[in-house]
């Protein structure tokens, strides 16, 4: 079954690293994802791969033990 455009479009994304290394994440995929400004996301090498993933709710520090 073919899929739908919008559909593809939260599988992938062309995107242009700045000058300063930074990358912005669109913001269908931070919607999707429920990454807000402030949150923590953990890249990781596979293969040629980058991949960036979310960190789960149980894994996450609390903010007051970050204090």
């Amino acid at each position: 079954m073919p899929q739908s455009d919008s559909s593809k479009a939260l599988r992938e994304a062309k995107i242009k690293i700045e000058e300063d290394g930074g990358l912005i994440i669109p913001a269908a995929f931070r919607s999707a994802l429920g990454i807000k400004a402030g949150d923590e996301i953990i890249l990781r090498g596979e293969d040629d791969q980058l991949c960036i993933a979310k960190e789960l709710h149980g894994k996450r520090k609390s903010r007051r033990t970050r204090r």
